[in-house]
């Protein structure tokens, strides 16, 4: 089974040039009918997501692919020729179905989706014909940095609020249909739906960033799971010849300060874990980690001797909080991908520059 209509043409020319690209007719009719049948099955079970439950808005779905698709293929290599996002980095961060209640407020404001909804894809499954998708691509573009669209609005500055941004745009309005499929930057631009009320509709997020703090990428746990049985079966030489990034689950590296004397807290935030304390030199070499690279060159960038090293690869790897990979599956960074994948590989500030420290 195909998400795409194979009779699609894909190029970055329209996601380029407008800022978003609406595919009339890009689902593919069996992948479509699978959703309604999906969701009907679900609503039927009533297995809503409690923690995603907007009160008078919506109600969310996790959704799961057919059996046997092959998602690389399926999804990510052709969101990848229709964005230029890059496909060894594309991972997906949120697959929900959104059932809009019949009270969901006509008029919503536009927000912007957490940092992870890099590309947003939305697949109609049924739409008032009243109802429209509300996109701002030439508003301010600036990337929502939070892990969720709240924190967003609760740090927000005044100049920043849609209310004062938008005020001198028109939106861009999408009357997307059950058959077509909308892509735009989720957490870059501002949208919403409008007149949302009884809209079923498929969201698929996904980014360059290697980032899935739900784990709802299926490869996720995999991924994982691969990775602490290397950790386990591999011995110090070979594990130099290893690649090594960051856990997808990584959302957040932030830091503290007690009230006694004002120390340093360090923390590491994993989804729905929430935060994890650190030693400090593990936040570092963290913190050091723009992209996938090879072990044998870590340890070439530390001043602690390379035994040490190993043994603090070794037990972030195990704690879920690093990921090894033969380097045959290395994904170097994308040279000419999204803007995020370009921020993400270079240092943001003094302390990503230093040398790994103890």
């Amino acid at each position: 089974m195909n998400i795409f209509a194979p009779t699609q043409s894909r190029t970055t020319e329209a996601y380029d040039k407008q800022g978003y690209v609406h595919l009339s007719g890009g689902v593919d009719p069996e992948f479509l009918a699978y959703c309604n049948a999906f969701l009907d099955a679900a609503m039927a079970e009533r297995r809503a997501l409690d923690n995603f439950a907007f009160k008078s808005k919506k109600e969310q779905y996790l959704f799961e692919f057919p059996e046997g698709m092959d998602i690389e293929q399926a999804l990510m290599r052709p969101v990848s020729e229709l964005t230029g996002l890059d496909l060894s980095r594309l991972t997906l961060c949120e697959r929900h179905i959104k059932v809009y209640t019949e009270d969901a407020s006509e008029l919503p404001p536009p927000h912007k989706d957490r940092l992870a909804s890099e590309v947003a894809m939305a697949v109609p499954l049924s739409v008032p014909a009243e109802s429209r998708l509300a996109l701002y691509p030439e508003a301010c573009q600036k990337v929502n940095p939070y892990n969720t669209t709240a924190e967003w609005k609760q740090h927000m500055p005044e100049p920043e609020t849609p209310e004062q941004v938008l005020r001198n745009y028109q939106p861009t309005l999408l009357d997307i249909r059950p058959g077509d499929i909308a892509m735009f930057p989720g957490s870059s631009v501002f949208h919403e739906r409008l007149k949302p009320a009884h809209t079923r509709i498929l969201y698929l997020k996904m980014n360059a960033l290697g980032l899935d703090g739900l784990g709802e990428d299926p490869r996720t746990a995999h991924r994982l799971k691969a990775s602490q049985l290397l950790e386990e079966s591999t011995d110090d030489a070979d594990l130099r010849r290893l690649t090594v990034d960051l856990s997808p689950r990584l959302e957040q590296l932030t830091v503290g300060h007690s009230r006694d004397s004002w120390q340093a807290l360090y923390y590491a935030h994993i989804g729905a874990e929430g935060a994890r304390p650190l030693r400090r030199c593990d936040f570092l070499l963290l913190k050091s980690l723009q992209g996938p690279q090879a072990v044998e060159l870590l340890l070439a960038q530390a001043r602690r001797s390379e035994a040490e090293m190993l043994r603090r690869v070794r037990r972030l790897a195990r704690e879920g909080l690093l990921l090894l990979a033969p380097p045959a599956q290395a994904a170097p960074a994308s040279a000419s991908g999204s803007a995020g994948a370009k921020a993400a590989a270079a240092p943001r500030d003094a302390d990503a520059k230093k040398p790994l420290a103890a």
